[in-house]
């Protein structure tokens, strides 16, 4: 019997384009690829030991591995990336991937910053012939940094936020650390959005406010 049982492997790039698709909303350029891992043939898997990316400003490096199960695949790894331009998150999320939170984020963090972002991830694909995704976990930790985000329908634009969060699929936490809400500025706070794996999130939202009094009963009105 011939064949490749196992192997490593290095791949270096310079320069190319992730074709926009039915997964891709767009194309993605990428200015540097440097990958380093090994496959095995009996089960099927491939190791990544480390990954690096270069595009659109960010840096993004990645281990992790990749099992065959019967038709289908489990991932599991860690990310990390240095900075992150907000505004551009609906051109990297995949458009079936995680809807509800993906709407969620693209709705309502406007701009701003990401910064020193870190996760892990343990995802399924159960059949590589449908786009199906399963997300068995997803956690990690970020930094908002001069970002304007809407926390909830009944509150106005939040602009120059400056604070950090962790995140799960279900759950995203945010300690904020500085921010305004129109004439009012935050001293310090804390927003729990809730259920972002399901079509309806909660919010619950506690602020140290500093401004006006006119403007904090108006807001205090609205909610």
């Amino acid at each position: 019997e011939s064949g490749i049982r196992d192997a490593k492997f290095k791949i270096y790039s310079r320069g190319g384009i992730i074709s926009k698709d039915d997964f891709w909303p767009k194309d993605i350029s990428i200015a540097d690829l440097n990958v380093r891992g090994k496959f095995e043939n009996d089960p099927a898997s491939i190791e990544i030991k480390h990954l690096a990316l270069k595009l659109d400003g960010s840096e993004v490096m990645l281990a992790g591995s990749a099992i065959a199960v019967e038709e289908g695949i489990t991932i599991d790894g860690r990310a990390s990336i240095n900075t992150f331009n907000i505004s551009r998150l609906k051109d990297f999320w995949p458009r079936d991937f995680k809807k509800a939170p993906r709407r969620w984020l693209i709705k309502n963090m406007l701009s701003g910053r990401a910064e020193d972002i870190k996760t892990s991830f343990s995802i399924r694909i159960p059949n590589l012939r449908e786009s199906r995704v399963i997300v068995d976990s997803f956690y990690g930790k970020l930094r908002l940094g001069n970002t304007s985000v809407r926390f909830h329908d009944k509150f106005p634009l939040v602009r120059k936020v400056e604070g950090t969060a962790v995140f799960s699929k279900q759950r995203f936490v945010a300690s904020i650390e500085s921010g305004e809400f129109k004439e009012l500025k935050i001293l310090s706070g804390q927003v729990k959005l809730m259920d972002l794996d399901t079509e309806r999130e909660n919010a619950n939202i506690i602020a140290t406010l500093s401004g006006p009094l006119k403007s904090a009963l108006k807001l205090a009105n609205n909610i």
